[in-house]
């Protein structure tokens, strides 16, 4: 199993509105790509201003896929166009892909 996590820094006093647009893009991630479960997580202490979207997923083949289908998908294109652009901090964006070893 590896475990997928993408996260972006949102805007200071923009929780809220960061969180609203994790949770619509972790509902349509979902819908093209059945069987995979995108969780919303906030960060604490030192990430306080991060969003993460977390997915657990069965091997590197299936993240790979999961991430081409996505790319691929006209209504993903479509949200991700109209994110808001004074959400997120540009350059923000960090992903990390780890695996289960016990």
């Amino acid at each position: 199993m590896i475990r997928f996590q993408r996260s972006r820094k949102f805007m200071p006093h923009h929780k809220d509105d960061a969180l609203r647009y994790a949770r619509q893009a972790s509902d349509l991630a979902n819908q093209i790509v059945p069987g995979v479960h995108f969780q919303i997580f906030s960060g604490r202490f030192d990430t306080v201003e991060r969003v993460y979207w977390v997915a657990d997923l069965e091997g590197f083949v299936a993240l790979e896929t999961t991430l081409e289908t996505l790319e691929k998908d006209q209504r993903w294109k479509e949200f991700i166009a109209k994110t808001p652009k004074n959400l997120f901090v540009d350059g923000s964006s960090e992903e990390t892909v780890l695996e289960l070893v016990a």
